[in-house]
Protein backbone atom coordinates (compact mmCIF):
# COMPACT_ATOMS: atom_id res chain seq x y z
CA UNK A 1 0.00 0.00 0.00
CA UNK A 2 2.91 2.31 0.77
CA UNK A 3 4.50 1.61 -2.52
CA UNK A 4 1.12 2.50 -3.82
CA UNK A 5 0.54 5.86 -2.45
CA UNK A 6 3.61 6.84 -2.55
CA UNK A 7 5.32 5.39 -6.03
CA UNK A 8 8.26 7.78 -6.19
CA UNK A 9 9.58 7.59 -2.72
CA UNK A 10 8.49 4.53 -1.01
CA UNK A 11 11.32 3.35 0.04
CA UNK A 12 11.60 6.21 2.29
CA UNK A 13 8.51 5.57 4.31
CA UNK A 14 9.20 1.45 3.60
CA UNK A 15 12.48 1.91 5.36
CA UNK A 16 11.30 4.12 8.24
CA UNK A 17 11.76 2.04 11.68
CA UNK A 18 8.33 2.98 11.50
CA UNK A 19 6.98 1.17 8.42
CA UNK A 20 4.21 -1.02 9.98
CA UNK A 21 2.82 1.60 11.92
CA UNK A 22 2.60 3.77 8.84
CA UNK A 23 1.26 0.98 6.74
CA UNK A 24 -1.34 0.20 9.23
CA UNK A 25 -2.50 3.99 9.62
CA UNK A 26 -2.70 4.08 5.95
CA UNK A 27 -4.56 1.42 5.70
CA UNK A 28 -7.10 2.53 8.24
CA UNK A 29 -7.23 6.05 6.46
CA UNK A 30 -8.34 4.30 3.46
CA UNK A 31 -11.03 2.37 5.21
CA UNK A 32 -12.73 5.64 6.70
CA UNK A 33 -12.68 6.76 3.09
CA UNK A 34 -10.41 9.49 3.41
CA UNK A 35 -8.99 10.54 -0.45
CA UNK A 36 -5.51 9.48 -1.05
CA UNK A 37 -4.12 12.94 -1.27
CA UNK A 38 -5.21 13.43 2.67
CA UNK A 39 -4.33 10.32 3.28
CA UNK A 40 -0.80 10.53 1.57
CA UNK A 41 -0.60 14.19 3.69
CA UNK A 42 -1.40 12.40 7.16
CA UNK A 43 0.97 9.58 6.22
CA UNK A 44 3.25 12.48 5.64
CA UNK A 45 3.25 14.47 9.12
CA UNK A 46 2.80 10.95 10.93
CA UNK A 47 6.44 9.79 9.70
CA UNK A 48 7.99 13.42 10.66
CA UNK A 49 6.47 13.22 13.73
CA UNK A 50 6.37 9.42 15.12
CA UNK A 51 11.23 9.69 13.84
CA UNK A 52 11.48 12.51 15.88
CA UNK A 53 9.31 11.03 19.03
CA UNK A 54 12.19 9.70 21.23
CA UNK A 55 11.08 6.89 23.67
CA UNK A 56 8.34 6.16 20.62
CA UNK A 57 8.48 2.39 19.77
CA UNK A 58 7.01 0.67 16.56
CA UNK A 59 4.09 -0.97 17.84
CA UNK A 60 4.05 0.09 20.87
CA UNK A 61 1.26 2.37 22.88
CA UNK A 62 1.38 6.23 22.91
CA UNK A 63 0.17 8.79 25.36
CA UNK A 64 -2.32 11.41 24.72
CA UNK A 65 -0.55 14.17 25.93
CA UNK A 66 2.72 12.70 24.63
CA UNK A 67 1.11 12.78 21.19
CA UNK A 68 -0.23 16.53 21.35
CA UNK A 69 3.08 17.69 22.48
CA UNK A 70 4.91 16.03 19.71
CA UNK A 71 1.84 16.82 16.87
CA UNK A 72 2.79 20.76 17.78
CA UNK A 73 3.83 22.57 14.65
CA UNK A 74 4.20 26.57 14.62
CA UNK A 75 4.25 26.32 10.93
CA UNK A 76 1.14 24.41 9.90
CA UNK A 77 -0.65 24.14 13.47
CA UNK A 78 -4.07 23.14 12.53
CA UNK A 79 -2.43 20.61 9.95
CA UNK A 80 -0.55 18.35 12.28
CA UNK A 81 -3.46 18.64 15.04
CA UNK A 82 -5.61 17.08 12.52
CA UNK A 83 -3.22 14.19 12.09
CA UNK A 84 -2.87 13.42 15.55
CA UNK A 85 -6.66 13.16 15.82
CA UNK A 86 -6.52 10.72 12.70
CA UNK A 87 -3.82 8.95 14.40
CA UNK A 88 -5.04 8.40 17.41
CA UNK A 89 -8.26 7.28 16.21
CA UNK A 90 -6.38 5.10 14.56
CA UNK A 91 -4.70 3.83 17.34
CA UNK A 92 -7.53 3.59 19.68
CA UNK A 93 -9.40 0.79 17.20
CA UNK A 94 -6.00 -1.18 17.72
CA UNK A 95 -6.27 -0.59 21.63
CA UNK A 96 -2.91 1.60 21.54
CA UNK A 97 -3.97 4.78 22.73
CA UNK A 98 -3.41 5.58 26.47
CA UNK A 99 -5.66 8.19 27.26
CA UNK A 100 -5.74 10.84 30.36
CA UNK A 101 -7.61 8.52 33.33
CA UNK A 102 -10.36 10.59 33.51
CA UNK A 103 -10.02 11.29 37.43
CA UNK A 104 -7.10 13.04 36.66
CA UNK A 105 -7.91 16.80 37.41
CA UNK A 106 -5.02 17.96 36.06
CA UNK A 107 -4.87 16.62 32.24
CA UNK A 108 -5.84 19.49 30.95
CA UNK A 109 -3.57 21.18 32.89
CA UNK A 110 -0.46 19.69 32.28
CA UNK A 111 -1.49 19.19 28.25
CA UNK A 112 -1.51 23.12 28.40
CA UNK A 113 2.01 23.05 29.84
CA UNK A 114 3.41 20.69 27.55
CA UNK A 115 2.20 22.71 24.29
CA UNK A 116 3.70 25.66 26.27
CA UNK A 117 6.72 24.22 26.28
CA UNK A 118 6.86 22.74 23.07
CA UNK A 119 5.72 26.15 20.96
CA UNK A 120 6.67 28.58 22.91
CA UNK A 121 9.88 27.31 24.49
CA UNK A 122 10.76 25.19 21.95
CA UNK A 123 11.41 22.12 24.11
CA UNK A 124 12.05 18.63 22.47
CA UNK A 125 9.37 15.97 22.89
CA UNK A 126 11.40 14.04 25.46
CA UNK A 127 12.49 17.06 27.34
CA UNK A 128 8.97 18.19 27.65
CA UNK A 129 8.12 14.24 28.78
CA UNK A 130 10.73 14.59 31.45
CA UNK A 131 8.87 17.70 32.74
CA UNK A 132 5.79 16.17 32.70
CA UNK A 133 6.87 13.01 34.86
CA UNK A 134 8.02 15.28 37.41
CA UNK A 135 4.88 16.76 37.72
CA UNK A 136 2.52 13.40 37.77
CA UNK A 137 4.45 12.77 40.45
CA UNK A 138 4.28 16.53 42.17
CA UNK A 139 0.67 16.66 41.97
CA UNK A 140 -0.13 13.30 42.98
CA UNK A 141 1.74 14.01 46.30
CA UNK A 142 1.53 17.28 46.66
CA UNK A 143 -2.25 17.71 45.78
CA UNK A 144 -4.57 15.73 47.43
CA UNK A 145 -8.08 15.02 45.89
CA UNK A 146 -10.22 17.55 48.43
CA UNK A 147 -7.46 19.98 47.20
CA UNK A 148 -6.69 22.69 44.06
CA UNK A 149 -3.72 24.47 42.50
CA UNK A 150 -5.10 27.66 44.93
CA UNK A 151 -4.39 26.02 48.22
CA UNK A 152 -0.80 24.92 47.61
CA UNK A 153 1.36 26.22 49.75
CA UNK A 154 5.56 26.97 50.28
CA UNK A 155 5.15 24.00 52.99
CA UNK A 156 3.58 21.27 50.20
CA UNK A 157 6.11 21.70 47.88
CA UNK A 158 9.03 21.64 50.86
CA UNK A 159 7.58 18.51 51.76
CA UNK A 160 7.70 17.25 48.35
CA UNK A 161 11.34 17.88 47.59
CA UNK A 162 12.10 16.46 51.12
CA UNK A 163 10.70 13.32 49.91
CA UNK A 164 12.27 13.06 46.71
CA UNK A 165 15.43 13.84 47.98
CA UNK A 166 15.34 10.57 49.61
CA UNK A 167 14.42 9.17 46.29
CA UNK A 168 17.03 10.33 44.00
CA UNK A 169 20.56 11.67 43.46
CA UNK A 170 21.41 15.24 44.29
CA UNK A 171 21.93 16.26 40.47
CA UNK A 172 18.59 14.59 39.52
CA UNK A 173 17.06 16.55 42.35
CA UNK A 174 18.33 19.93 40.73
CA UNK A 175 16.42 18.52 37.65
CA UNK A 176 13.28 17.87 39.08
CA UNK A 177 13.39 21.26 41.18
CA UNK A 178 14.04 23.06 37.62
CA UNK A 179 11.28 20.87 36.49
CA UNK A 180 8.75 22.64 39.54
CA UNK A 181 9.72 26.23 39.42
CA UNK A 182 9.49 26.36 35.59
CA UNK A 183 5.77 24.65 36.20
CA UNK A 184 5.04 26.84 39.12
CA UNK A 185 5.75 30.07 37.29
CA UNK A 186 3.30 28.86 34.38
CA UNK A 187 0.86 28.52 36.94
CA UNK A 188 1.56 31.93 38.67
CA UNK A 189 1.10 33.67 35.61
CA UNK A 190 -2.02 32.13 34.79
CA UNK A 191 -3.02 33.00 38.12
CA UNK A 192 -3.54 29.69 39.51
CA UNK A 193 -1.26 29.60 42.17
CA UNK A 194 0.07 32.17 45.51
CA UNK A 195 2.70 35.00 43.99
CA UNK A 196 6.20 33.22 44.80
CA UNK A 197 6.16 30.10 45.00
CA UNK A 198 8.70 29.22 42.39
CA UNK A 199 11.03 30.83 44.01
CA UNK A 200 12.59 27.36 45.28
CA UNK A 201 16.25 27.15 46.40
CA UNK A 202 18.68 25.12 44.37
CA UNK A 203 20.56 21.78 46.92
CA UNK A 204 23.91 21.93 46.96
CA UNK A 205 25.58 19.13 45.68
CA UNK A 206 28.00 18.19 48.12
CA UNK A 207 25.60 19.67 51.59
CA UNK A 208 22.96 18.40 53.17
CA UNK A 209 20.87 21.96 52.83
CA UNK A 210 17.51 21.18 51.81
CA UNK A 211 15.98 23.08 49.28
CA UNK A 212 12.87 25.71 50.35
CA UNK A 213 10.12 27.18 48.91
CA UNK A 214 9.42 30.90 49.15
CA UNK A 215 5.87 32.10 49.82
CA UNK A 216 5.07 35.89 48.60
CA UNK A 217 7.10 38.56 48.72
CA UNK A 218 10.40 36.32 49.81
CA UNK A 219 13.26 36.84 47.60
CA UNK A 220 14.69 34.13 45.43
CA UNK A 221 17.92 32.62 46.62
CA UNK A 222 19.96 29.97 44.00
CA UNK A 223 22.42 27.87 46.16
CA UNK A 224 25.54 28.14 43.82
CA UNK A 225 26.79 24.54 42.58
CA UNK A 226 29.90 23.84 44.54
Amino acid sequence: RLQELFPKVHRRYEGSRFAADLEGFAAWLRRSRYSRNSTCDHLFRAKQTLERMDGAEPGGEFATEHLYAAFTSSRFPALYRGTQRAFERFLSSRGRLIRAEPDDPFGALRGQYLQYLHELRGFAVSTAAQHDSTLRDFLRRAVLPDRTLRTLGATDVENYIRLKSREVTRQTLQHVIAHLRAFLRYCEERGDITLGLHCIDTPRTYRAELPRAHSTGSWCRSWLIR
